[in-house]
């Protein structure tokens, strides 16, 4: 085995996969806001569970390598695959979700009357649910590790308290002895079932319910490290929000999550209402804004490249000028909107848009000191403004699923690439921690912070109107960024491509968001019995809503 873990090489190579890398510095921010949750890791006892099984093989004389140590993870992993699934047969499917090997755990149960066949592959990856979804997670969160010297991984000090506390259920489960059997009893998996399942870590009785709370709650103040404290005010934040969201009878989904986020406010139908952060979680919720209007930008870009791709597979034009030139004089009438200033707006110089803009919407000026107008701007543009980068985001979402409505995207780009520029630019001018922070992780890849950069030394510049700069913006983050993301994957197919008569599609791609990963946060808090969930809903449990109170008011 190489020194760096597997898991990483899998998220690049996945990452490349993406036409504008638009999720580098995204994944890097979320990695440290949620440090040792995944999208696919979802559920918290699968981290006892794959340390348990890493500590007991750890144990026997015959696991010598990485091999032995993987075929004896998948071996266990059956066996309680098959407990969990019987465990559901009995009490139904709430709580059941996101299973490693589901579909092919669920068959076998069926296929069984009053046995069940233990051969059978449930999952690709050779070492199952623990290789293809939680190895990475195990080893960040601190409970697994592999270092110079050893073979195989192995669980660290913590890992070994966590391994030894879910022992005591694995053991009255017999869930080492049903593993190495050829067949087990549907009544014997059900009885394993009802102390090992997934769902009966929320038990107060579970023994390594509060270890793992602790540990995803962790709070390492000494350390220099401070991704456990961002994942500890995280969890709580969006705890925070669920008791919001439940006073006022909205689902906390990740267009919700994003409002508060970035506007502090919460849609509720056709109305809005503001939530004061509590002091506690400004650091927290401050990155997250700043991660959320990353994301904005990377979706517009998406936005553009679709459009443009679409419009060539259409048989529109195929030069990306031209495509432009079109999209931008669909975003007339929204500039319009802005100020009565511009009769013009195609060939009204950007910088002095940017000035009407200020001047009409915070009644100062566009210049130094600029973070007062940004910040006046922060301040009056907030979820029941028209232009408030939400509602623009949202007009995007809905032109794209209209068949990549040209006319609308066309309508929102600009406008929006505007509001982001002007709202963030005071975390810039002040050089907030969450700026910093950012700065930290974007490197040179695509961000909201380049944009801003860029975008404040055209202001600068006073060179370019406003049709210039949307070629200038094109060509340097649509057309420049998709050519050397694939020049520096050579063997990943591109998306378009420069022929003799312009360019030419060669494949598609739908425009995303990057991940928060809400739904495995909102889960795990589930699991840790903090949180109960519905279809849509969430809501603290009194356990929850005390840890809270306790960090936000001492308590």
């Amino acid at each position: 085995m190489g020194s760096r873990p597997f898991w990483t090489a899998q998220t690049e190579e996945q990452g490349a996969r993406e036409p504008l890398g638009a999720n580098r510095a995204s994944d890097r921010l979320v990695a440290d806001l949620l440090h040792g949750i995944t999208t696919t890791s979802q559920r918290a006892r699968y981290y006892s569970f794959y340390t348990w099984c890493a500590h007991e093989l750890d144990k026997e004389d015959d696991i010598e390598d990485w091999n032995d140590l993987r075929d004896g993870i998948y071996e266990l992993e059956r066996a309680y695959l098959l407990s969990c699934i019987a465990h559901r047969a009995e009490n139904g499917s709430e709580d059941h979700r996101a299973m490693e090997g589901e579909i092919k755990g669920s068959r076998t149960w069926e296929e069984g009357e009053d046995t069940v066949d233990l051969d059978f592959r449930f999952l690709s990856s050779l070492g199952g649910g623990y290789t293809q979804d939680y190895r990475g997670p195990t080893h960040t969160i601190g409970l697994l590790r592999i270092t110079e010297g050893d073979k195989y991984d192995k669980p660290t000090d913590r890992g070994k308290e966590i391994a030894s506390l879910f022992d005591k259920v694995a053991t009255k489960a017999g869930l080492k002895a049903i593993s190495k059997k050829s067949t087990a009893t549907k009544r014997g998996l059900l009885e394993a079932g009802k102390s090992v399942c997934l769902c009966r870590l929320g038990d107060e009785d579970a023994p390594e319910r509060e270890a793992l709370r602790e540990i995803f709650l962790r709070d390492r103040s000494s350390s220099s490290d401070k991704r456990h404290i961002f994942r500890k005010q995280s969890l709580l934040y969006i705890l925070f929000l669920a008791e919001r969201v439940g006073q006022l009878g909205t689902p906390l989904d990740t267009s919700t999550f994003r409002s508060a986020s970035y506007l502090r406010a919460i849609p509720t139908g056709d109305t809005y209402q503001s939530i004061a952060i509590p002091e506690e979680l400004n650091e927290i919720v401050e990155r997250w804004s700043i991660f959320t209007a990353n994301d904005f930008f990377t979706y517009c870009l998406e936005c553009l490249l679709s459009s443009f791709l679409s419009e060539i597979e259409g048989g529109g034009t195929n030069n990306p000028d031209d495509f432009v030139s079109d999209i931008t004089r669909d975003s007339l009438s929204l500039i319009e909107s802005i100020t009565e200033d511009i009769d013009s707006p195609e060939t009204t110089n950007l910088s002095y848009l940017v000035e009407s803009t200020s001047q009409s919407i915070t009644e100062t000026s566009w210049g130094e000191p600029y973070r007062e107008p940004s910040r006046e701007f922060d301040r009056r543009v907030g979820l029941d403004h028209h232009l408030n980068e939400v509602k623009l985001v949202e007009e995007l979402e809905a032109a794209m699923a209209n068949n990549r409505n040209q006319e609308k995207i066309g309508s929102v780009w600009i406008v929006l690439l505007l509001t982001l520029y002007m709202r963030n630019f005071r975390l810039k001018e002040t050089r907030s921690s969450s700026w910093a922070w950012i700065q930290n992780h974007a490197n040179n890849d695509l961000s909201i912070v380049r944009f801003v950069d860029y975008l404040h030394q055209e202001v600068l510049n006073q060179r370019l109107t406003v049709e210039e700069f949307a070629r200038d913006f094109f060509n340097e983050y649509v057309i420049r960024e998709a050519r050397n993301i694939a020049l520096s994957k050579p063997n990943i197919p591109t998306y378009f491509s420069r022929g003799e008569d312009g360019y030419v599609m060669k494949r598609d791609h739908d425009a995303g968001h990057r991940t928060t990963r809400l739904n495995s946060s909102k889960s795990t808090l589930r699991d840790l019995g903090l949180a109960t969930l519905g279809d849509t809903s969430i809501s603290p449990t009194q356990d929850g809503l005390k840890i809270l109170d306790k960090f936000v008011n001492g308590g």
